[in-house]
């Protein structure tokens, strides 16, 4: 028991030492007021955005999206939400609940 003990820190040791250390975590970058004012988007915000379900346009979607560009929003998460959405109205229910389609994707 005691030499597999032995064997097993040795294998630990050498597996960590074995890995490369992390380098350019954090690069440079030279600060200046103009790129502080407009920062490239590698630095803009991300967001989290609640969708009513599979009832969303492929029009309404270009459009939102572009409002997130114009509003200099880097990314977006997306988090399709169908249970708690109103479904007022003829067919919003269905539309709300459908997933798996390729305009849900």
């Amino acid at each position: 028991m005691k030499r597999l003990s032995s064997i097993l820190c040795a294998g630990i040791l050498l597996t960590a030492s074995a890995q490369p250390p992390v380098r350019d975590w954090l690069h440079p970058t030279t600060f200046s007021l103009a790129t502080f004012l407009q920062p490239s988007l590698e630095y803009a915000p991300f967001t989290r955005w609640w969708w009513p379900g599979n009832d969303v346009t492929t029009e309404e979607l270009k459009r939102e999206v572009a409002l997130f560009a114009e509003h200099h929003i880097g990314g977006v998460e997306i988090q399709p939400m169908s249970l708690v959405m109103p479904c007022k109205g003829k067919g919003r229910a269905d539309r709300i609940m459908s997933f798996d389609t390729p305009n849900y994707y």
